[in-house]
């Protein structure tokens, strides 16, 4: 494995969105309290109305037990519709369409566009993860380096350099083919 050029695309922008905000502590946790927040607000007004009006109580509970359980699908549709909006951004339409050629070494890859170049080193790499349509490098900073396996010739030869550079580096790979945002 030697070069590619990549180019990037609004998807492309979005998966690595999503995907990121998917492994993200933080944002498991948020979603998670919501919904916990959201059940224990409707169960404290459920007891209320049960000493004031017991069919208004039955009411709250079965609305509440709905929402509950619709709850995680709303924060899903949210969440994809916040990053779209950001993948539509002004930054990041300076960013769709531009070429990126990466260049593997022995000890980083390399990119460059039409506004400079970067190195990565994979002592850097957090892990090296396969979706059904990327392939998602997690840097040690937190950033995200994509490849979208549409615009690759190649896949398992990439596929079997980067479970090599992980092998090498003991850096962990993971594969989520099953993948989907939820």
């Amino acid at each position: 494995m030697n070069e590619i050029i990549l180019t990037l695309t609004e998807k492309n922008i979005l998966d690595s969105l999503l995907y990121s905000a998917s492994k993200s502590d933080p944002l498991k946790k948020s979603r998670k309290t919501g919904r916990i927040l959201f059940g224990a607000i409707f169960l404290l007004l459920t007891l209320i109305f049960l000493f004031l009006n017991k069919f208004i109580a039955g009411v709250t509970f079965v609305v509440a037990s709905i929402t509950f359980f619709l709850f995680p699908q709303y924060l899903r549709i949210y969440y994809r519709k916040y990053f779209t909006k950001l993948s539509k951004s002004e930054e990041n339409k300076k960013l769709i369409g531009l070429e990126y050629r990466v260049t593997f070494k022995d000890n980083y890859l390399e990119t460059k566009n039409t506004y400079g170049e970067s190195k990565f080193f994979y002592s850097n790499f957090e892990y090296i993860s396969e979706t059904k349509e990327n392939f998602f490098i997690k840097l040690k900073t937190q950033i995200i380096i994509m490849f979208p396996k549409s615009q690759i010739e190649n896949i398992n030869e990439l596929k079997s350099y980067f479970q090599e550079v992980c092998s090498r580096d003991q850096i962990e790979y993971i594969n989520d083919e099953n993948w989907v945002w939820k």
